[in-house]
């Protein structure tokens, strides 16, 4: 699998919030395939 993994230190449950901010998210959100 193309799997990215990343930690946000000092972040609890509220994690996508920083998530939500990477540059790169959909872009590859967007070209995952079944």
């Amino acid at each position: 699998s193309n799997v990215i993994y990343t930690e946000y230190p000092n972040v609890n449950h509220n994690s996508w919030d920083q998530a939500y901010d990477e540059p790169n998210l959909y872009h590859w959100l967007l070209s995952q395939q079944k």
